[in-house]
């Protein structure tokens, strides 16, 4: 059985702001050490990620912890 995901809408916007933050901090930061393109671009999919996942559970529709498109 899948485990549907506890968060609200409007956490998955939250954490998904967040994680936006973090890839503007990274584009600007002077020290590319901490901020690899690697770690930028996963923070970009993570944001997009919950964004998604708000708008979905913001639409009535349950999430699941898990990555199957298809559902």
């Amino acid at each position: 059985m899948v485990k549907k995901a506890g968060e609200t809408a409007f956490e998955y916007f939250n954490i998904a702001e967040y994680d936006l933050i973090q890839v503007f901090i990274g584009l600007e930061v002077k020290y590319p050490d901490k901020y690899t393109n690697k770690k930028i671009s996963f923070d970009a999919t993570q944001a997009a990620e919950k964004f998604m996942k708000g708008y979905i559970k913001y639409n009535g529709f349950d999430t699941f912890i898990e990555h199957d498109l298809r559902k």
